[in-house]
């Protein structure tokens, strides 16, 4: 039980700015325990559910992706603004521009359009709405992070393929399973759309692994961290969406 509790601690160290989990033990507990990323999902989701949930009840939902940026930091941006760039760049330097430190006019296009995907469809939201879109959308993140750890292969030495060392499909997909029971208990109880959020989350990871795998021949850090940011702004939007059409 202690390994387990030191691997979450761990995890919410790596995952989030939170002053928790700094000691290098409890990296190497949940570096060797990848499958818990689904469990910290709902805890940060939690987290920043409550946040997000008290901006909205004051009327300021617009300033929700700093709720996010207040409890994750921005290392899972920075990943994002980085294949940003790679994306955007000719294909002789793609590469580069996933080791470049500076942000291009990819990276921007792709930060803006997070920060403003989420902070618009806040708005059309209630706080009870926003407060489940949140806790679904670290649950969704993380959950496809971790897939995306155990699915795939390295692109280089560094810190993704150091986390992928014993990242394993099959506590990868039982813990999917896990947390896909936990989406259809939130949508059974209190009528929010969790299971769908988080379905369409899952087929949102293939097609960024086949992007991936077939575009860079492999995963790196960087693509991780943009796997969060673009699934948790996906559930914003298909939230906003649903709150729309169907609910």
């Amino acid at each position: 039980m202690k390994e387990y509790l030191n691997a979450v601690k761990g995890a919410i160290g790596f995952l989030s700015i939170l002053p928790i989990g700094e000691n290098p033990e409890e990296f190497e507990s949940f570096r060797r325990r990848i499958y818990l990323m689904p469990l910290v999902g709902l805890i940060l989701g939690l987290i920043c559910g409550i946040i997000c949930y008290l901006l909205s009840f004051l009327l300021l939902q617009f300033l929700t992706p700093l709720a996010f940026v207040s409890v994750e930091g921005i290392n899972h941006l920075d990943g994002l603004a980085d294949v940003g760039d790679a994306i955007f760049a000719p294909e002789t330097r793609r590469f580069n521009a996933l080791k470049d430190i500076n942000t291009g006019t990819g990276g921007t296009i792709f930060l803006l359009i997070w920060i403003i995907s989420i902070s618009l469809t806040s708005i059309k939201m209630s706080s009870d709405w926003i407060f489940f879109t949140s806790l679904i959308s670290e649950l969704s993140a993380k959950t496809c992070m971790m897939l995306m750890l155990s699915t795939t292969k390295p692109l280089w030495t560094g810190m993704g393929s150091y986390m992928m060392e014993f990242a394993k499909f099959d506590n990868s997909a039982k813990s999917a399973i896990f947390a896909g029971g936990f989406a259809f208990f939130v949508q059974l109880v209190f009528k929010y759309p969790a299971l769908i959020l988080f379905t369409f989350s899952l087929l949102l990871f293939l097609i960024l692994r086949f992007y991936f795998m077939r575009v860079f021949g492999g995963v790196n850090g960087d693509m991780f961290g943009a796997t969060n940011c673009i699934v948790l702004a996906f559930n914003f939007i298909l939230a906003w969406c649903l709150k729309c059409w169907l609910f």
